[in-house]
């Protein structure tokens, strides 16, 4: 694996700007690059070549990957690991948590109420930590995070192609539709 300095993988993505911008540089070429650690926030790695790179613990916060290649890719969250891992499974999904008003007021067109269904769309990049969609948590988060009121909620098996687990998750998910279940 190669290891970079703070200074040389600034140099990279610098260049790599450059090329995106069409004003020279090089596509960045981080294949088999140990990024463990590394502060990658805000930076755009699109069509970034990360083959075999180790991004162990490196700071993907907003950090845009599009179209950047991630084959054998190291260190990333396994979405479908984390979910079996970290949620209760039921016959119809998975149980989560939410609370309403914690930091942004409820969609006024959600009806807030037992067997209530909510629908909103989602932001589907996973280096995004709190994005658009229902943000949705672990039990231990929402006891642990929320002031109001926690509901339990369930994602039906079915929309869980909808559901995003961010990189950098400690606990929260987002989703495109979530059943209400009861207040806790």
């Amino acid at each position: 694996m190669i290891t970079y300095t703070k200074e040389e993988l600034m140099e990279i993505i610098n260049d790599h700007q450059k090329w995106l911008a069409g004003t020279g540089g090089t596509c960045a070429d981080l294949s088999g690059a140990n990024l463990s650690d590394a502060d990658l926030k805000w930076a755009d790695l699109r069509y970034a070549d990360l083959r075999h790179a180790n991004l162990w613990r490196a700071n993907l916060n907003d950090a845009d990957l599009r179209c950047a290649n991630l084959s054998d890719i190291k260190g990333l969250l396994n979405p479908i690991e984390y979910i079996m891992k970290n949620f209760e499974k039921t016959e119809d999904g998975i149980i989560v948590y939410k609370s309403f008003g914690e930091n942004y007021m409820p969609n006024p067109n959600w009806n807030i109420a037992e067997g209530s269904i909510l629908e909103e769309v989602v932001n589907p990049l996973p280096t995004v930590e709190c994005g658009s969609g229902i943000n949705v948590a672990t039990k231990e988060w929402a006891e642990r995070e929320c002031i109001n009121q926690i509901w339990k909620c369930l994602i039906r098996w079915e929309w869980l192609a909808g559901v995003v687990v961010p990189y950098q998750t400690e606990g929260v998910i987002r989703a495109s539709r979530v059943q209400l279940i009861k207040p806790v």
